[in-house]
């Protein structure tokens, strides 16, 4: 009997502990959706002469968070080394995104790659979350 509620309790602690984990990564799923999507605004906006200041610090956070993990976002930094260089490489890629943000208001959005840049970023953001492998997948 005592065999079987140790046994019992092990199970229940494996149970918790896999629920946070997916939990955890669910998080990160939900925040490079958030990165994605943050961005998307933030050029619409930039493009419509509306600049959305205040968003892209957000996103800045939201990116450290994903690769560093983050109390204040309840972000883990997640073991998986192929979606930490992913990350890496949009932090590095929001940088430039951000100065031709800054471009846009100096010289309007006609007169920047802002378009293309910003189209680089978001499938940077669709790799990250391996968006590409559905898509990849719904055509095999």
């Amino acid at each position: 009997m005592m065999a079987s509620a140790c046994i019992l309790i092990i199970l229940i602690l494996i149970i918790i502990l896999m629920t946070s984990r997916i939990q955890g990564m669910a998080r990160v799923v939900n925040y490079a959706g958030l990165v994605r999507g943050k961005t998307r605004r933030i050029i619409k906006l930039e493009d419509a002469g509306m600049p959305p200041d205040e968003m892209i610090p957000d996103v800045d956070r939201y990116i450290k968070g994903l690769r560093f993990g983050s109390e204040v976002l309840d972000l883990v930094s997640l073991d998986d080394k192929a979606f930490q260089v992913k990350m890496e490489e949009l932090d590095a890629y929001f940088d430039t995104l951000k100065q031709e943000i800054d471009l846009v208001l100096q010289v309007g959005y006609e007169n920047t790659n802002i378009i293309q840049k910003s189209e680089t970023f978001f499938s940077l953001c669709d790799v990250a979350t391996g968006k590409h492998m559905h898509k990849e997948s719904q055509h095999a």
